[in-house]
């Protein structure tokens, strides 16, 4: 398997959802370019997570890095730089919709339009995250984006949604992706 072009093993590598640890420590069971594209990623790999929440009618996004990379990691400072990240090493590990008050904001907060929000950072986080992205919400947020955005995006989002196996909310509800957001009941 040390035959095949340099980019063929870059790709796999990258298509791979696996974290920085995972990859450091596979990467000395490889061989060949195998090992340098396995090196490479654990390298570069940048763990983002994102919460979206709307505060007194904008949008708010707060990019923050994963608890696994460096803290003196560079976070983008605006929509514009983070899209212009090589999507090769950027993955997403949480979503969060919704402000938690709970939680401390570090990291960059940038306001967004609903158009950056519907064209740009949905795609983006729909397209980046692991599949074992962690995915919170709370009703009146999930409320605020169906409201937000029209109904060619919607599915996206709720695929992202309904992805992943570790979902959990906070105001302890299910939602039922029912348009003008109806349906949603509690948890028994």
């Amino acid at each position: 398997m040390d035959c095949v072009p340099y980019k063929f093993c870059e790709e796999v590598i990258g298509s791979l959802d696996m974290t920085k640890s995972n990859w450091e420590d596979d990467a000395k069971e490889l061989s060949g370019l195998w090992r340098i594209a396995a090196e490479k990623y654990a390298e570069n790999l940048c763990i983002l997570e994102i919460a979206v929440w709307k505060d007194q009618g904008k949008w708010q996004c707060n990019i923050e890095r994963n608890w696994e990379m460096p803290e003196d990691m560079k976070l983008p400072k605006s929509m514009g730089e983070l899209l212009a990240m090589d999507r090769r090493f950027i993955r997403i590990g949480e979503v969060i919709f919704g402000r938690d008050a709970d939680r401390p904001i570090n990291g960059t907060v940038i306001t967004i339009s609903n158009k950056e929000l519907v064209e740009k950072l949905i795609p983006f986080l729909n397209a980046q995250s692991f599949s074992s992205c962690t995915h919170r919400y709370t009703m009146q947020a999930i409320c605020q984006l169906q409201s937000s955005i029209h109904d060619v995006l919607w599915p996206t989002l709720r695929r992202l949604l309904g992805s992943s196996q570790r979902r959990t909310t906070p105001d302890s509800t299910f939602w039922c992706l029912v348009k003008g957001c109806t349906g949603h009941t509690q948890k028994k």
